[in-house]
């Protein structure tokens, strides 16, 4: 099975039991500040990526990490040491996040711009994206100066780029054959 599978099937189940126990803004509120500490080269994601500290161990660093954390979010915790999925908390959380966000009406678009967007551009841009959706959007920007101008946008695993560095490698491969 594949890790988008397994962190899909695990957001499912916790997300879905905590629709049932009515603490969805709970789960969705620790996830947001769990989600930081996951990202890699984090070191409480290295932590968690390391095999020889228990599962129990590294639920405890992360309470520990994130105080305050719900009983639902505890919950799902502990569900995941006890199967041994604590490597997939990332994967889990942006799951999860993603089943939360799609049931609001909600998608999350990665931005990729050389230069931040000015309000002006972002406004535009989201409303765009809604009209094309028929959801609500929010604007995840990244900078990335390599793409030399022009936008990437990625919504899930659709991607739109119509960056500079984009059209001059068609330009290339067209003149190459």
């Amino acid at each position: 099975m594949s890790d988008y599978s397994i962190a899909l099937r695990y957001a499912k189940a916790i997300v879905e039991a905590t629709k049932e126990q009515k603490a969805i803004e709970a789960l969705t509120s620790d996830f947001g500040k769990l989600a930081p500490l996951l990202q890699p080269d984090h070191p409480v994601a290295d932590m968690i990526a390391n095999p020889m500290l228990s599962p129990e161990k590294k639920i405890a660093v992360l309470s520990k990490a994130v105080p305050g954390l719900s009983e639902v979010t505890l919950q799902a915790l502990n569900l995941l040491a006890k199967h041994k999925r604590e490597p997939f908390l990332a994967a889990i959380i942006t799951r999860a996040l993603e089943l939360i966000d799609e049931t609001n009406g909600i998608i999350r678009a990665e931005t990729t711009t050389a230069i931040p967007l000015s309000q002006e551009q972002a406004t535009r841009l989201k409303k765009h994206l809604s009209e094309k959706t028929g959801k609500t959007v929010i604007l995840v920007p990244r900078i990335d100066p390599s793409i030399k101008g022009g936008l990437v946008v990625r919504i899930h695993d659709t991607v739109y780029d119509s960056s500079l560095k984009n059209q001059l490698e068609v330009i290339k491969t067209k003149l190459l054959n």
